[in-house]
């Protein structure tokens, strides 16, 4: 029985981690397990399919203050989609607190999508 109550928690303990850090790739503010308040599913419909990746600032409360584009781990490169992308980044919310630093930095990859492009068979 203890065993069961062990593999249960170790599983739903992955099932949240996995959603929390979906597309949160590297940085210190993942090592400080801060983790974002709402469920996010880093995906933006687009009529071009690609990624973006950012690197976020997190102030103390929780905001994201400033984003720097990463050309080299991206493939879209159009200024319109970069906006896009920052406009979404721009709605994150961390976890809050005092006794984290100033700023923290974590990397964020955002997926473009195409739903409308037909299925080949």
């Amino acid at each position: 029985m203890r065993n069961k109550v062990i593999f249960f928690l170790l599983g739903f303990s992955c099932l949240i981690i996995g959603n929390t850090y979906g597309q949160l790739l590297s940085g210190d503010l993942l090592e400080s397990n801060r983790y974002l308040l709402q469920k996010k599913d880093f995906i933006i419909d687009s009529q071009t399919e690609g990624i973006i990746v950012f690197e976020l600032s997190v102030n103390e409360k929780g905001e994201v203050t400033s984003q720097r584009y990463i050309a080299d781990q991206s493939t879209l490169k159009s200024t319109p989609t970069k906006m896009q992308a920052i406009n979404y980044v721009k709605k994150f919310e961390f976890l809050a607190g005092s006794l984290f630093p100033q700023f923290q930095y974590v990397t964020v990859q955002i997926n473009f999508v195409n739903k409308e492009k037909p299925l080949i068979d």
